[in-house]
């Protein structure tokens, strides 16, 4: 398991102060980003949530427990569209920055009014990943539903390391909005720009693999070709799961 420092605070802050800097309205109703929620706080439960529900399932597999497999791969599931779903909230209002019709530099030295500065310590997070896990998860249950591994066959490309392409896409993501170059390329539209696209490129990344490893886990739980069970109307996970 690899850890990564986040601090998605930083993102959304900067994307404020960068909608005032070129005057374009910063309209709630526009924006995908629940700006009122500490994105860093959000996201590290996002995460815990998941490693706990990958931990359960794989004791489930090893208790030969197929239905709750199958009910802990929805919630696997879930857990994936929530993080995809983070990634593309900030992706589209990178978007919606970069696309604002009237984007321009008003003319403020809002540098003089503490817009982005530089990330205090105590917001900055560090978070453990455990996304390798589903790799095993995913190649016992392929076995079991006598599917193949083939690339072809899945979105995701299990041979990588998926916390260090994860580790790396997201710090590559945090340098677009570095302290001294956002505040230097405030005033300067064309290279405002080209960083804005590359973060709303890597956030797209982001965004793309967690939909991926969605679409994954139905491809292996409710495909034609699963042997997992169907789920029994009314049953309920074992007291063990109750909070995944």
């Amino acid at each position: 398991m690899r850890n990564v420092v986040i601090d998605f605070e930083k993102i959304k802050s900067d994307i404020i102060s960068l909608l005032e800097v070129n005057c374009i309205n910063f309209d709630k109703d526009s924006l995908d980003i629940n700006y009122s929620i500490n994105l860093n706080v959000d996201f590290k439960y996002l995460i815990d949530k998941l490693n706990t529900q990958m931990d359960s399932i794989s004791q489930a597999i090893k208790d030969r427990s197929w239905v709750d497999v199958v009910c802990l791969l929805g919630r696997i599931r879930v857990s994936f569209i929530h993080l995809s779903d983070f990634f593309y909230n900030i992706e589209s209002d990178i978007k919606y920055l970069i696309d604002g019709e009237k984007a321009h530099y008003c003319g403020k030295d809002l540098n003089s009014e503490n817009r982005f500065d530089a990330p205090n310590d105590s917001d900055i997070f560090m978070v453990d990943l455990g996304f390798n896990k589903i790799k095993p998860i995913i190649i016992e249950l392929t076995e079991f539903n006598g599917q193949t591994m083939a690339a072809d066959y899945w979105k995701l490309d299990y041979r990588l390391d998926f916390d260090e392409y994860f580790r790396e896409t997201v710090s590559s993501l945090m340098s677009c909005f570095e302290y001294q170059s956002i505040r230097a390329y405030s005033k300067d539209l064309r290279m405002l720009s080209i960083k804005l696209n590359n973060a709303y490129l890597l956030c797209k990344k982001l965004n793309q693999f967690f939909y991926a490893a969605c679409a994954d886990i139905e491809n292996l739980a409710w495909s034609e070709n699963s042997n997992l069970p169907d789920i029994p109307e009314g049953y309920t996970l074992p007291a063990k799961y109750v909070g995944i």
